[in-house]
C-alpha cells in the first residue's frame, strides 16, 4: 500500500500557509457584511428599517426635470434653461407639460453659475404650480432630485438684477427660489416627493451614524444593500424617517428623509416628502421603480424629456452673436458663431 504523503492531509507548509490567508482575506471581505448585517437588526429594532408593500398607482402620476445648456464666453454667460413634466398612467391631465426661458448673464465665477442654476429650480417650481392646477387630478408628482433645490442657499442675485431677468413674470428668480418651492409644498405637500439618485454627502443623516452606519452616503447605503441582498430580502425596504440635509430641514417645515433599498432591482435612492406622506409615497415610488431601471418611471420619464434641445442652443446662441455683431463689429459676432458646439441642422440658419 503506497505511503501516504503530508500534502494529502493538509500538512504541506506552503499548502497550511495560503489556506490561512485565503481564509484571513475571506474574513476581511466578509467583515464589512457582517457589519452591515448586525446595522440591519439594529435599524429594524429602532423602527427605521421596513419592508415596504408597493403601491399601483390609482391615477396618474407626473414626473418632473429640468435640464440646461450653457456657456461661458469672458464676462457673460448664456444659458439656455427647460423644464419639463411627463405624465404616466391614463387620465384626462396633459401628457406633458414643457417650460422653457434664455438667460444672459453679465459675469462670470461661481455666483453666476449658480444663478443659472437657481433659474433652474425656479422654472421647475413654476412649472410644477402650474401642473398641479391643469392636473388637478393627479395621485403624484415626483421630482428628479430634491425637494430643496439647489441645495443650497442661493447667491448670484446681483447678476440677476444687472441683467433684468424676469422668469414667470418674477424678477426675484434667486432670493425666492427657495421660498417658492416652500410655498408649493405647503400647497401640494401631500402629492410631492423628490427621488434623489446620486447619494453624495459625507456622511449618512441622523440617526443613521449613532447607530453605526458610517462613511460617505453612497458606500454606507450600499452596503446595507448588499446586507439585504445577502440575508436573501427581496422586495423594497424603506430606512427612515431621517433628517433632510440643509437646507431643507431648516427652510422647509415637516419635510422628512428616507431610503429605498430594493436588493433584487437593485435600487438605492433618498425620498424627500412630507413626514407624514413619506411611507405611503415610498410604496407608490417603490411600485413604480421596474427592474433594470433603479428609479420610479415618471422619474426616468421627465429626465429625458427634459435634456435642453440641441436647437434651443444653437438658437440662444446664434442670438447672442448677432447682438455681439452689432456691437462690438463684424470679427467678434463670427468668433462667437464658430463656438456653436454642432452645426445646425438642416433648414435651421443662424439669426
Amino acid at each position: 500500500m503506497p505511503r501516504q504523503t503530508g500534502i494529502l492531509y493538509g500538512r504541506d507548509p506552503s499548502i497550511v500557509a495560503l489556506a490561512a490567508r485565503e481564509a484571513a482575506a475571506r474574513a476581511r471581505l466578509l467583515e464589512p457584511l457582517e457589519k452591515a448585517a448586525r446595522i440591519l437588526e439594529r435599524l429594524q429594532g429602532e423602527g427605521l428599517l421596513a419592508e415596504l408593500e408597493p403601491a399601483p398607482p390609482s391615477g396618474p402620476v407626473y414626473g418632473l426635470d429640468g435640464g440646461l445648456a450653457r456657456l461661458s464666453l469672458g464676462g457673460t454667460v448664456l444659458a439656455v434653461l427647460h423644464a419639463a413634466a411627463v405624465r404616466v398612467g391614463e387620465g384626462d391631465a396633459p401628457a406633458e407639460l414643457h417650460a422653457a426661458a434664455a438667460l444672459h448673464i453679465p459675469g462670470a465665477g461661481v455666483e453666476a453659475e449658480e444663478a443659472v442654476s437657481a433659474s433652474l429650480s425656479y422654472l421647475e417650481a413654476s412649472l410644477l404650480e402650474r401642473l398641479a392646477r391643469e392636473a388637478a387630478g393627479a395621485q403624484a408628482f415626483m421630482l428628479d432630485g430634491p425637494v430643496a433645490d439647489p441645495p443650497w442657499e442661493p447667491r448670484g442675485t446681483r447678476q440677476l438684477e444687472e441683467a433684468g431677468v424676469q422668469l414667470a413674470g418674477r424678477p426675484d428668480a434667486v432670493l425666492g427660489v427657495h421660498g417658492k418651492r416652500a410655498g408649493l409644498l405647503e400647497a401640494y405637500g401631500d402629492r410631492v416627493v423628490g427621488v434623489v439618485k446620486r447619494l453624495t454627502s459625507p456622511r449618512p443623516p441622523e440617526p443613521l451614524p449613532g447607530l453605526g452606519l458610517e462613511g460617505p452616503e453612497d458606500a454606507a447605503l450600499r452596503s446595507l444593500l448588499a446586507a439585504l441582498a445577502a440575508r436573501g430580502h427581496g422586495g423594497c425596504w424603506l430606512l427612515g424617517p431621517v433628517e433632510p440635509p440643509e437646507p431643507s430641514a431648516r427652510l422647509y417645515r415637516g419635510l422628512a428623509a428616507g431610503y429605498i433599498l430594493c436588493p433584487s432591482i437593485p435600487a438605492l435612492y433618498r425620498l424627500e416628502a412630507l413626514g407624514d406622506r413619506l411611507t405611503s409615497l415610498a410604496r407608490l415610488a417603490a411600485a413604480l421603480t421596474p427592474p433594470g431601471l433603479g428609479v420610479p418611471a415618471p422619474v426616468a420619464a421627465a429626465h429625458q424629456a427634459a435634456r435642453a434641445p440641441r436647437e434651443m442652443l444653437y438658437l440662444a446662441l446664434s442670438e447672442a452673436g448677432l447682438r455681439l455683431l452689432e456691437e462690438a463689429g463684424t470679427h467678434a459676432g463670427e468668433a462667437l458663431l464658430a463656438l456653436l458646439p454642432e452645426q445646425p441642422e438642416p433648414g435651421h440658419k443662424p439669426l
